[in-house]
């Protein structure tokens, strides 16, 4: 049960990684990039080469993003199915009713949530995840 829970929480926190830092990297202006780069803030000139290689960091965010969402949920489900049936002696209606559960969690806690709060503090999301996201487009 507890691996259960584990895997569930890490595939949340990183789907609402991939979903706030895409966001916050949207959303922060070249202009904004600039001035940053100019006052030497740290993460900046990363942050300046995922905004001039755009499609590259989309795309490693988005690959990324759907690995958690769509291989995560795959094998969550599989071991939800296992925990429910096999360990917990549930009917198998309880996966059913596990499954439409984390869906909710994920568009609201992996993808909605994020994305606002990426957007609403864009520079700061963006400095913090600029250099992660860099050696992920690598």
């Amino acid at each position: 049960m507890s691996g259960l829970l584990l895997l569930a929480v890490a595939l949340l926190l990183g789907s609402a990684f991939c979903s706030g830092s895409e966001a916050a990297i949207m959303t922060t202006t070249p202009l904004q990039v600039q001035n940053l780069c100019r006052r030497g803030v740290p993460g900046a000139n990363s942050l300046k080469r995922l905004r001039l290689q755009l499609g590259r960091t989309l795309a490693a965010v988005v690959v990324t993003n759907n690995m958690f969402n769509i291989f995560g949920s795959i094998m969550l489900g599989s071991l939800a199915g296992w925990v429910i049936v096999e360990q917990l002696t549930l009917p198998n209606q309880w996966v059913a009713v596990f499954s439409t559960l984390f869906t909710l969690l994920v568009i609201v806690v992996g993808e909605i949530l994020p994305k606002a709060l990426g957007s609403r503090f864009n520079v700061q999301v963006s400095l913090v995840v600029a250099p992660i996201l860099l050696q992920l487009t690598r």
